[in-house]
């Protein structure tokens, strides 16, 4: 059989001419604002013709237009390794990434394109953005823990006060029993300083998903304020 540079097969002129076809119907559905039947030929594109990498970072925007994030931070990642100096799809790749959290690949994605396109406005902007959020999101997540242990402790106090009460000695001094995951009926129940604490985890959550929907840390510290608060099932709103 044929073969290529560096002892590799030779690329099949018949495949590259069907793979660019595929490419060019992708654009065009695209274009038309169907990017379900643009992701198709997408992928029909690549896998006739793994080197065009193009169709790669094009699926990845109709997954984006979709808002199938995973899908499209894959895609744009995966795109970025063949293409490291096609800036569009670098701001992509940070913008999906941004969103689900995962601020350091966002991070890195941006500051390549901005290495491809230096002191770009948009990308300087998107930059700093990027830091804001993980700043904001470190904070919210440690606001979460600070809460649920101000809640363990006021459990705790609680439960000694109770034993001290029906003098009864603890059923066993060494040990803390005292568990989080036990949530007061309503978060009437709670010191105000503790609901407090709790619904600014809330908020700031919220706010923050409303950007980044998939941040698995955000998500975890909004469903444990709601458990803490007695409102365990408002965790998968």
């Amino acid at each position: 059989p044929a073969v290529g540079p560096a002892g590799g097969p030779a690329a099949d002129p018949a495949a590259e001419g069907y793979a660019r076809w595929c490419k060019a119907r992708g654009d065009e559905a695209f274009r038309g604002h169907d990017p379900g039947g643009a992701v198709a030929w997408y992928t029909r594109a690549f896998e006739a013709d793994p080197a065009l990498a193009v169709a790669l970072a094009n699926r990845a925007a109709a997954h984006l237009r979709l808002g199938r994030l995973t899908a499209a931070a894959a895609d744009s990642a995966a795109a970025a390794e063949r293409l490291p100096r096609y800036g569009r799809n670098l701001a992509r790749a940070a913008v999906c990434h941004t969103r689900l959290g995962a601020y350091a690949a966002a991070r890195a994605f941006c500051l390549q394109a901005l290495d491809c396109s230096p002191g770009d406005r948009v990308l300087s902007a998107m930059l700093e953005d990027i830091r804001a959020h993980e700043e904001r999101a470190g904070e919210v997540t440690r606001m979460g823990r600070e809460a649920e242990e101000g809640v363990r402790a006021w459990r705790r106090e609680g439960r000694g006060e109770a034993e001290e009460g029906a003098g009864d000695p603890p059923s066993d001094a060494g040990s803390d029993t005292s568990s989080a995951a036990e949530p007061p009926t309503s978060s009437a129940e709670l010191p105000s300083h503790l609901a407090t604490a709790l619904h600014d985890v809330l908020a700031h959550a919220d706010l923050l998903l409303a950007d980044a929907p998939l941040h698995g840390g955000l998500a975890a510290a909004r469903a444990r304020a709601l458990v803490l608060l007695g409102r365990p099932g408002d965790a998968a709103a």
